[in-house]
């Protein structure tokens, strides 16, 4: 091995030494005790009599001696005669019971061996389910004729073949779909329906009639109103269950078991709450490969998740620096160490935040449409009120080679709300947040108010670039620094909604005001003033009171049965465009801030004063939550004094998610696809496709292909398109052109599942 020569290079070879030392501590207390234990299953927990019962394994074949506390799996049919079982599953603690004469099938289980979600078919008889609130995917029943899903809710359901298949809550609240209409109705408290009704509604029943429903599914073993403890991982010895007496005593139960130490307390809290994901890849930025190894433990509590993400990056040699991968120039992993640490300077405090911000995967509490919601990381798809502003917005386009972390979160009052969101914690330029209110309690027409800005849209170019661009000669445009400001006007109201469709109207009215930090003397005085607040390009402050550089948008969305949809007509002119912080936008920044210069120094240019008439569409559906498909068309059409002619600012997007297990035929099933495409001046493209091939700089491509070696490991290709960057971060442009330089970034990845 070659001496070290500098006291700076061994610093930092003990600095990658420690990392390896942080990534071994890492697998020591989270792969380890992962590994050790089981994952999440369904327990036996009690039957009256053990010889009345059959559990028949995924495989078609018999369990042979069963036992209280043994595990039942995915696959795996549960089958009783003359008796009734108890069973809790051990991720969430639900409990369920299955009445006599049942036929009871495991589908997925929430945590077993990826499983998102508990699915089960019930085929005949009665059951009775209690769903706790730490679930976190979604409860589902299938019936032969309807799907059951609850949250949090004490319910049953019952299928007698050809006469009845019904579905009755207790506590809590279900929805009942008839597969044969795709009706879905909701079931709450003191409710019941049935399939074979007549009329496919809820039905309100006496507390009686509930109770008698109930009589055969209360609880002998479980206690639904507690939180069930978690049995210890290993069973013990294997012994026949008593069978009880034939008097009409009570029935035997069998023994408590030991009572659990911390050590067995930590174990069955990781086992509940408690993930952790590996990834091994080789991936190729720049014409340059590089061998990445992320550790992801995860963490969920109830409605609240958490993941981190701790990569590990580098070309050649893991213990040299030189080596490593430093997206946008940063070293993530020196938490602001070799930053300028002046008290002048407050770049290491700076530096320290974004590399602690970066170990982020998510953070996720609720979802969009919750009371209460926030959804920190990585995001494809941001709509702020109805996208006149902020719509589809991603800060990931240029994942893997750079990642951000951002946030989205909001709040719904039922009278009022907000929503808001920045696109990187750590360098907070982009970003956006709406107000709105229903002042209406008898009418569900809501207003509301947007704020968009990209205070920064330079940020990505270099001084050395920003002092050449030709739009601003010397130093202007670097001390200048436009900001880009959005607000907007909006209004919406639900025309109708059912259980199987809705449609919603809304208007829109928007306007993008530039602000300038220093004074343009490219402005030549034309506006009132050359710095600041520039409010006058959005009216000229003539006595005619012209209006420019605004757009309109209003139109319906909704959703028929799985198919949503969207349609909207769309009037604009000078900078401003509707969704104007799109899934593009962040390949767009530069552009948009040189264009600001070159508007606000002639906002009377005839590409600035053309009014742009626009019809946009959009189409989607989802079919078993395995099958997405999406489209959209932006088609422009510039109106001047001779008449109307098709732009080339048109957009196309085109969305299509394939999940492992939707094709019934083996192998295929394992096999999950991805794809996305999205490109803002597709015309023009498409009379060059020799030359360009459908690729541009401003072209976001994302697609991947994955096969599940098993249910804990899966292989994966990927290809991307990204913006190419200097050894600071900052975009490289064409010195003629001056737009983005790009390529592909292609990733083979395996990874592991725990």
């Amino acid at each position: 091995m070659k001496k070290l020569r500098t006291d700076r290079e061994k610093a930092f070879c003990d600095e990658s030494l420690v990392r390896l030392l942080c990534a071994g501590l890492v697998f020591f207390f989270f792969v380890f005790p992962a590994a050790a234990q089981s994952e999440a299953v369904a327990i036996l927990e009690y039957c009256d009599y053990p010889d009345q019962i059959k559990i028949i394994d995924s495989d078609g074949f018999e369990v042979g001696e069963l036992y209280f506390g043994m595990d039942i799996g995915r696959g795996d049919t549960i089958r009783t005669e003359n008796t009734a079982a108890e069973i809790r599953l051990t991720r969430n603690s639900s409990v369920i019971r299955l009445a006599p004469h049942t036929s009871f099938r495991i589908d997925s289980l929430e945590g077993f061996r990826g499983d998102a979600d508990n699915r089960f078919s019930l085929l005949s008889g009665k059951i009775r389910n209690v769903v706790s609130s730490t679930t976190r995917g979604k409860y589902l029943v299938e019936t032969p004729s309807a799907v059951c899903e609850a949250y949090e809710a004490d319910f049953s359901v019952s299928v007698t073949a050809g006469a009845l298949d019904a579905a009755a809550v207790r506590k809590g609240r279900a929805a009942f779909t008839k597969k044969e209409t795709l009706k879905t109705i909701t079931i709450t408290e003191g409710l019941a329906a049935d399939t074979f009704a007549g009329v496919f509604e809820p039905q309100a029943y006496p507390p009686e009639k509930i109770e008698e429903i109930f009589y055969d599914l209360e609880f002998v073993m479980l206690d639904p109103d507690i939180l069930i403890q978690p049995v210890p991982e290993a069973p013990a010895p294997v012994m026949s269950i008593p069978a009880p007496q034939k008097d009409t005593g009570d029935p035997e139960y069998p023994e408590e078991g030991p009572e659990f130490g911390s050590r067995d307390w930590l174990l069955a809290f990781m086992r509940e709450h408690v993930t952790l994901g590996a990834e091994l890849a080789a991936i190729t930025l720049d014409r340059k490969t590089y061998a990445k190894f992320v550790v992801r433990p995860g963490l969920a509590l109830g409605r609240f998740r958490l993941g981190l993400y701790l990569p590990f990056m580098f070309s050649g040699d893991l213990l040299s620096p030189s080596d490593e991968y430093h997206p946008q120039g940063n070293d993530e992993w020196d938490f602001g160490k070799h930053a300028d640490q002046s008290s002048a300077s407050d770049a290491g405090r700076k530096d320290f935040l974004r590399d602690l911000v970066l170990k982020i995967h998510f953070v996720e509490y609720g979802k969009p449409g919750d009371a209460v919601f926030l959804n920190a990381g990585s995001f494809r798809d941001i709509t702020l009120g109805h996208g006149s502003l902020v719509y589809k917005y991603a800060n990931d386009t240029d994942f893997p080679a750079v990642r951000r972390v951002g946030v989205y979160a909001g709040a719904d009052a039922g009278i009022a709300g907000f929503e808001a969101m920045t696109a990187d914690l750590a360098e907070a330029d982009i970003m956006a947040g709406r107000v709105f209110v229903r002042p209406f309690p008898a009418a569900p027409l809501a207003l509301g108010f947007s704020v968009a800005a990209d205070t920064h849209p330079v940020f990505v170019m270099s001084d050395m670039t920003k002092k050449n661009f030709p739009l601003a000669p010397g130093d202007e445009y670097r001390v200048i620094d436009p900001a880009l400001l959005g607000f907007a006007l909006d209004a919406d109201l639900p025309l109708w909604k059912d259980e199987g469709s809705a449609m919603t109207f809304f208007a829109d009215v928007a306007t993008l005001i530039p602000y300038l930090r220093q004074e343009y003397a490219g402005m030549s005085g034309l506006f009132g003033k050359t710095e600041g607040f520039l409010f006058d390009s959005f009216y000229d402050g003539s006595f005619a009171g012209r209006f420019r550089n605004y757009g309109l948008s209003g139109g319906l969305f909704g959703n028929i049965r799985a198919l949503d949809y969207r349609l909207e007509y769309r009037q604009y002119q000078g900078l401003f465009r509707p969704g104007f912080f799109g899934p593009n936008y962040d390949r767009f920044r530069s552009r948009f801030a040189t264009e600001t210069l070159t508007y606000l120094a002639n906002p009377d240019e005839a590409g600035y004063s053309l009014t742009t008439l626009a019809v946009y569409g959009e189409l989607g559906f989802t079919l078993f939550d395995k099958l997405h498909f999406s489209a959209g068309l932006l088609a422009p059409a510039e109106k001047d004094a001779a008449g109307l002619t098709y732009s080339d600012n048109d957009y196309m997007e085109f969305r299509f998610r394939l999940a492992k297990g939707l094709i019934p035929v083996p192998v295929l099933d394992k096999f999950s696809l991805m794809f996305e495409y999205t490109q803002e001046g597709f015309a023009p493209l498409a009379r060059n496709r020799k030359k360009t091939d459908f690729v541009d700089a401003y072209t976001v491509l994302k697609g991947e292909i994955a096969y599940s070696v098993s249910d804990a490991v899966e292989l994966a290709f990927s290809v991307t398109t990204v913006t190419l960057r200097d050894t600071e971060g900052f975009i490289i442009y064409d010195a003629a052109t001056y737009e983005p330089q790009w390529a592909y970034a292609c990733a083979m990845e395996a990874r592991v599942r725990f």
